[in-house]
């Protein structure tokens, strides 16, 4: 159960930090190039590499 709230904790709030850079940085960054869909699977992909690591140093 704690991985599974660790891993949507994590993937909600990259998820709204991505959002944010996209909305604040415009045309010329590069994070306002990114459509919500593909932040999405980035993220999630972000997350569950995170949760991963922060699993496996947690049980040792």
């Amino acid at each position: 159960m704690g991985f599974i709230l660790t891993f949507f904790s994590i993937w909600i709030c990259s998820f709204l930090i991505a959002r944010i850079f996209a909305s604040i940085g415009g045309k010329w960054s590069l994070f306002g190039k990114t459509y919500w869909k593909n932040d999405l699977l980035i993220t999630l992909a972000q997350s569950i590499i995170i949760t991963i690591i922060l699993v496996l140093f947690i049980s040792q």
